[in-house]
């Protein structure tokens, strides 16, 4: 799950529009609980967001995606690719600001590796959109598949190239304690993505990035792992697990067709290489 930021030039602290949960509030109550929560409100920031922001941009997404266009025709989608990139996915500031850079021709290009194809957040992002590109890091995984799965026919895929450090989420598995069966949604993947990786990605960055200086806090802008779950199956095996998708409404319209799922799997003690059914 992608989140959205409130601006076109990301803050390093991006201010959500709405949460994946959203208040359970119904519309009749809703200047009742407003005005009851405004006035006890502390500490303010987190009331003000549950009880005004969230609700608000609830019914305003769902309005807002009536009116967006389906974007059907590959060049519309090939538009929507071209004006706006991973870290400034349109939400409604972004995408009147998206609009005027792409009338007047000052849309941000597509980032590019060495080898001049489209990077990682990219290509994910040009997927999600329904059009073709290389399948360089973001490859079909065909060695494991969830045990829960709901649909047999569902194509899952993984982050390709040896970019994700998974002694550090061997590390986190133990910190919160996951047991067999249970699972943790966290925030982002960027933490987890190995030193060299974060590195060079950090110092390819562009120009609106310049005043950052943590290549983890750069990349989770970038990351098309977000919001995912962390878990441990009922056979003891890690996985990560995530759906490239959208808390923004009318964008969710538009990449819903096309929406593809991660899953990743990996032992957790890499050197335990003994099995029971192969004794000697």
């Amino acid at each position: 799950m992608r989140y959205l930021s409130s601006v076109y030039d990301p803050p390093s602290n991006s201010l959500r529009f709405h949460e994946r949960e959203e208040p359970k509030v119904k519309k009749d109550d809703l200047s009742n609980i407003i005005s009851r929560e405004l006035i006890k409100s502390i500490p303010y920031e987190e009331k003000l967001r549950n009880s005004v922001i969230n609700p608000f941009m609830g019914y305003f997404n769902n309005a807002l995606a009536k009116v967006t266009p389906d974007y059907k025709s590959v060049q519309d989608r090939e538009e929507l690719f071209r004006t706006y990139r991973p870290y400034a996915y349109p939400n409604i500031i972004s995408a009147a600001k998206g609009a005027i850079y792409s009338a007047i021709g000052k849309s941000s290009p597509p980032s590019l590796d060495s080898e001049g194809d489209y990077s990682m957040q990219e290509e994910a992002w040009r997927k999600s959109l329904g059009l073709p590109t290389k399948v360089k890091y973001i490859v079909p995984q065909t060695k494991y598949r969830p045990l829960d799965e709901k649909n047999p026919n569902s194509k899952y895929y993984k982050l390709g190239g040896d970019v994700i450090d998974y002694d550090l989420l061997r590390e986190e598995i133990k910190k919160r304690n996951i047991k067999p069966g249970r699972k943790v949604e966290m925030e982002s993947l960027a933490p987890f993505i190995k030193r060299e990786v974060l590195n060079n990605y950090f110092a390819k960055r562009p120009e609106e990035f310049a005043e950052m200086t943590d290549p983890v806090e750069y990349f989770s802008q970038l990351d098309p792992i977000q919001g995912f779950q962390l878990g441990v199956n009922s056979k003891g095996d890690p996985y990560i697990y995530d759906i490239y998708d959208f808390d923004f409404a009318p964008l969710t319209k538009v990449t819903k067709p096309y929406e593809y799922e991660f899953y990743d799997q990996f032992p957790m003690n890499p050197f335990n290489v003994y099995n029971p059914k192969k004794k000697r």
